[in-house]
């Protein structure tokens, strides 16, 4: 109806009326105030209220077929026009009057085909058109109703002085005089104060919108200064929304607004609203540390204001906690609901709870739903009615509100055992919830498979990923995928994860608050182990692998802690891993002395020694790990020392004398590695580690405490390797071993035939060194570049070439054995397979040949064998009658050539043979002897 002559705000109040004369100005009052100011400067335009009256004019000759203006344009383009002629037949003339003719100069130009180069063009031929049609319209009959119009807006602008604008009425006893609102928007930057500027939720606020809307231009540009830095740093959005709603108006009506009403500016988004809330507590700062540039009555009128008893709202008078646990009954009732009903709750962009339950709001004011969804709807909201009376009944002790704060929180992982623990010891069992949480983690696939793979939990066994593919049915590579992405989530916290089970997991260890007791256990502790654990394990009744725990105290403590040695979970497995162990030392130490020196330290050390030397720990300190520390500190060696003993025993494999001191191998004592190489030398197979350390126990006793210390040193010698599943130790240099992967492994096997192998005889070769599926096998060839596949289960190396054979497919080796057999038969029996025959193979030949010689589709290669058969065996017969034929032929020239002479017509069992030859004679005669035929003919005459 206003083709851009009024705001979007002023459009949805009056969408109801179709036309300007049902526009009733006694009810102008009844519109907010900035629809109010809208209509007003509306009807404070003649050529608005002209072009208004002339649009409804207009559509109503367009819907009853009157198409006089139509008939003007048609000619006047085609005389005076003409450069506009393309615009408009791409707008289309009707679209063009019913949506270009009236528009406003501001939205002409956002309209679609209008450019800066037509736009001047299209202005003219606009105001010839309107010209025009207003020359028809009093032509046909005057121009009463424009005048009816004009009266109105007479009427509009008496009766508004007299009414006032009642939307403003709580804020008009807060300015300086008792005249009307409109007197007081006759100051110069004053605005009229909207009825939903203030949130319901902070009508403290109240001042501060008095404040600025009091300021004169000189004050309010000191502070429009300020602002305006703000909303720079914030959202370039944000500020051009403001722009085009201006500065003043915007933090009159909108700064302190309900967010809906943000929302409802135009490309004002939730991120704008977010950002708009800091730029508010600063504007708040700002007006209490400038009040002083306010005259003394605004002072006494702020006064006024915080006098005014404060509404609260539901969460302020129930509490955080209980507000909580009401939002989290809501969500579940939300989930029974329709589709329609539950849409309509979760896209309402308020605080449901306040507007509906507390505040009372009519339920229709919710967009898109029927009537069966407000009284869907309406139940809901009358169940939680009933459970915020209740709450708000009852006194709530400190105990019960922490309990409804972490139920809240922790959900179904806070059980009956936590409630329990907490009245006991007065903080909850965390462990014992994180357990919870991962065993229900563990119900879906991925972190199933990571329990599977590194075991979160005491007593279970670890499978490999070949296992876990196999049980899973997928690729052991995306086992491997999946259990890396879910470890890399238990070593972080991010609460923004895109994965719901990792939010929770970084949504619980960011409680620091329920945590406490854990950093406080540890504050005195310059390191702790997987010993530390027992006692969390056994007091919260919690399950976790010592592992997984150690991991979480890791993330938890990062602040003051560090680990050293192994990381507890460790993400990727197929490396050597060089400690054994974890350590979560305190960062004090680990900024002073860096522990990843000493081995190498320790090595280097020995290798100078000419014989054996013992040592304590302290003295190592002090001598051979002197390079280790990063800043020496005397006070810190001690604290030291019991760390680096555990390392000692545990990572390097010493065993103290009684003393409590260390044996450092000098030069002159045999190495043990050079003792294991001998003794694999000498035996000349791989052993195991439980082998070598028997026989260097009985060498050295008490050297080293077990078989995993020998295993460590193989890691440390260039000469020797772990190979198999059964981790047996081996020598570099033997050939008879077979080292590296299963790929290798496969790509020696085949490396050594001419011909492709087939599934079964490479598995059999792999099962002999490794301990392998049969599916891990084939998944191994089938991922790699360094493989290919051949038809019937064969495989060869992608760098080699084999028989032609190989690389056909399955089509044409059919094909080719066909011709095989083909050719065979016809050799055995003299002839081409016949129709009717009592041998099932020979039927299928035929019923084959019989295809492919009169297919015509068929490859070179195929047909250049389907003529070669015919070529070559073109003297077989290819029928019964053609087979009796030649066995006549056959027995005439036998007979010739043992009795001399033609078969008589009257000799004994003679007359068939001479009737043969009369007729072949007849035939060949006739020309109806086929090739073949005649071809035998000739030679049976030649022998003649």
């Amino acid at each position: 109806m206003t083709a851009g002559y009024i705001s979007a705000e002023a459009y949805r109040a009056l969408k109801p009326k179709t036309s300007l004369c049902e526009l009733r100005f006694d009810e102008c009052r009844n519109y907010s105030p900035r629809v109010q100011k809208c209509l007003e400067s509306l009807f404070d335009d003649d050529d608005i209220i002209e072009s208004l009256y002339l649009q409804e004019q207009l559509e109503q000759d367009l819907t009853s077929g009157n198409n006089q203006l139509i008939s003007w344009i048609d000619n006047q383009i085609k005389d005076n026009y003409s450069n506009i002629l393309e615009v408009l037949n791409q707008i289309g003339i009707k679209q063009f009057l019913a949506g270009y003719l009236f528009s406003s100069s501001r939205s002409l130009y956002t309209r679609n085909f209008i450019t800066e180069d037509n736009l001047e063009d299209i202005r003219l031929f606009i105001y010839a058109c309107r010209g025009a049609y207003k020359k028809i319209l009093e032509d046909r009959e005057g121009l009463g109703n424009l005048a009816n119009t004009v009266e109105k807006t007479y009427f509009y602008e008496n009766s508004r002085l007299e009414e006032g604008m009642m939307a403003s009425e709580p804020f008009e006893d807060y300015y300086n005089d008792g005249s009307s609102i409109v007197a007081n928007l006759s100051k110069k930057g004053h605005v009229t104060v909207d009825e939903d500027a203030l949130s319901k939720e902070h009508p403290e606020n109240k001042k501060y919108i008095i404040y600025l809307n009091r300021l004169d231009d000189e004050q309010f540009y000191e502070f429009e200064q300020f602002f305006e830095a703000r909303i720079e740093e914030k959202s370039i959005r944000a500020r051009n929304c403001i722009t085009y709603i201006g500065l003043r108006e915007f933090c009159v009506n909108y700064l302190f607004a309900e967010d809906l009403k943000l929302l409802n500016i135009r490309n004002f988004g939730k991120k704008s609203v977010y950002d708009l809330r800091g730029i508010r507590e600063k504007v708040i700062e700002y007006i209490n540390n400038s009040i002083s540039i306010v005259d003394s009555s605004i002072k006494e009128e702020i006064k006024v204001v915080e006098e005014i008893p404060v509404v609260l709202t539901l969460k302020e008078k129930l509490g955080d906690a209980q507000y909580s646990a009401l939002q989290k009954v809501l969500y579940q009732k939300v989930e029974t609901l329709s589709v329609r009903s539950k849409n309509g709750i979760i896209n309402y962009k308020g605080d449901f709870i306040e507007d509906f339950v507390h505040q009372g709001m009519d339920i229709k004011k919710i967009r898109f739903i029927g009537r069966k969804s407000e009284e869907e709807i309406s139940h809901v909201v009358e169940y939680i009615k009933d459970m915020a009376n209740n709450m708000s009944e009852r006194s709530w002790t400190k105990e019960e509100t922490f309990i409804i704060e972490k139920r809240n929180l922790y959900g179904d992982y806070l059980d009956k055992f936590s409630f329990e623990y907490f009245k006991e010891h007065r903080h909850l069992p965390m462990f014992h919830i994180l357990e919870n949480l991962i065993r229900n983690g563990t119900q879906h696939r991925d972190l199933a498979m990571l329990n599977s793979n590194t075991p979160l939990f005491e007593g279970e066994q670890s499978l490999s990923y070949e296992e876990i593919a196999d049980d899973f049915d997928i690729s052991r590579e995306r086992v491997r995928q999946i259990c890396t992405k879910c470890n890399k989530q238990l070593h972080s916290v991010d609460p923004n994860d895109i994965n719901k089970a990792a939010r929770n997991y970084s949504k619980l260890l960011s409680q620091k608050t329920d945590w406490q007791y854990i950093l406080e256990s540890t504050e005195s502790l310059n390191w702790f182990d997987a010993s530390f654990v027992d006692s969390i394990r056994q007091d919260e009744k919690c399950n976790l692998s010592k592992n997984f725990i150690l991991l979480a105290l890791s993330i938890l403590c990062k602040e003051n802690f560090e680990i050293v040695g192994a990381d507890p979970l460790p993400i990727y497995t197929k490396f050597k891993l060089d400690w054994n162990n974890t350590y979560i030392v305190n960062r004090t130490i680990t900024e002073a002395f860096d522990f990843y020196t000493l081995s190498n330290l320790l090595e280097e050390k020995e290798s100078e020694l000419t014989e054996d030397i013992t040592l304590s720990v302290q003295e190592m300190l002090l001598d051979t790990f002197f390079e280790a520390w990063n800043d020496f500190d005397t006070d810190k060696v001690e604290m030291i020392s019991e760390l680096l003993t555990k390392i000692f025993i545990n990572e390097f494999g010493k065993i103290p004398d009684d003393d409590f001191k260390f044996t450092l191998e000098g030069k002159k004592v045999v190495r043990t590695t050079d003792l294991m190489y001998d003794m694999l030398s000498e035996n000349g197979n791989p052993m195991s580690a439980q082998e070598l350390y028997d026989v260097i126990n009985s060498i050295y006793p008490n050297r080293y405490k077990s078989p995993i210390s020998i295993k460590q040193l193989v890691n440390t010698d260039p000469r020797m390797c772990h190979v198999g599943t059964d981790n047996l130790i081996s020598l570099i240099e033997w050939n008879h071993v077979k080292l590296g992967g299963v790929r290798d492994i496969i790509a020696q096997f085949l490396a050594d035939f001419e011909q492709p192998q087939c599934l079964s005889v490479i598995v059999e070769h792999v099962q002999k060194y490794r301990k392998t599926s049969e599916n891990s096998i084939r998944t191994t060839m089938g991922s790699g570049e360094q493989f290919v596949v051949f038809a019937g289960g064969y495989y060869g190396l992608k760098d080699k070439v084999y028989d032609r054979w190989y690389y056909l497919s399955e089509a044409e080796k059919n094909f080719l054995d066909r011709i095989k057999q083909l050719e065979q038969f016809i050799k055995d029996t003299g002839h081409f397979p016949f129709s009717l025959s009592e041998d099932a193979k020979e039927a299928q030949l035929y019923v084959w040949w019989i295809k492919v010689r009169n297919r015509k589709n068929l490859g070179k290669e195929q047909s250049m064998e389907v003529n070669r058969i015919l070529q070559q065996y073109a003297m077989c017969p290819s029928s019964r009658r053609d087979n009796a034929w030649f066995d006549f032929c056959l027995r005439y020239k036998t007979f010739v050539e043992r009795n001399g002479r033609k078969p008589s017509k009257s000799g004994y069992n003679e007359y068939d043979l001479y009737q043969w030859f009369e007729k072949a004679v007849e035939d060949f005669s006739n020309g109806d002897l086929k090739p073949n035929q005649e071809k035998a003919y000739l030679e049976l005459c030649n022998s003649l």
